[in-house]
């Protein structure tokens, strides 16, 4: 998995359109609850073939060192894992406009279906038994999971 692939699943299910991919160092909001682990962190769990786990696994390493990266003014991206066979990107909010209750799931499936299940790469890992699972923080403190597996497509 290039970081360049990885980069344009950014756009996956949000409803902000992806900025440029600049670090967020300082941009955080405030009241953020984020914490940062000085914990070693725990290798990926054995996922489905040995051989995609690897390719997955050092995709995810390229891209893990610039987060949190800022997506457009309203929302970055604060982390990304292979758990298994679960690909799990997480995505916090800046805004109150978006909340949990106004956030349109089958928009964002039809949109992931568009780029997840069109795209040679990521349709490998669909195929192979691997779901893209996207994790949102609102800034009212709810979270939501849409996870996105090969019978989405």
């Amino acid at each position: 998995m290039t970081k360049l692939s990885i980069l344009s699943l950014c756009a996956v299910l949000a409803l902000a359109a992806c900025g440029g991919g600049e670090k967020a160092a300082s941009d955080k909001p405030a009241d953020s609850t984020a914490t940062t682990s000085t914990a070693p962190a725990e290798p990926a769990k054995a996922g489905g073939d040995p051989a995609l786990d690897k390719e997955i696994d050092a995709g995810l390493a390229q891209v893990k060192g610039q987060l949190p990266m800022k997506l457009g003014d309203t929302m970055e991206m604060t982390s990304m894992e292979r758990n298994g066979t679960d690909i799990v990107y997480t995505y916090t909010f800046l805004t109150d406009a978006v909340k949990k209750d106004n956030f349109k799931v089958e928009d964002g499936k039809k949109a992931g279906a568009q780029q997840l299940c069109a795209n040679a790469e990521t349709k490998k890992y669909l195929d192979a038994g691997y779901s893209f699972n996207f994790n949102y923080k609102f800034k009212d403190g709810s979270n939501l999971e849409v996870p996105f597996k090969a019978g989405d497509c």
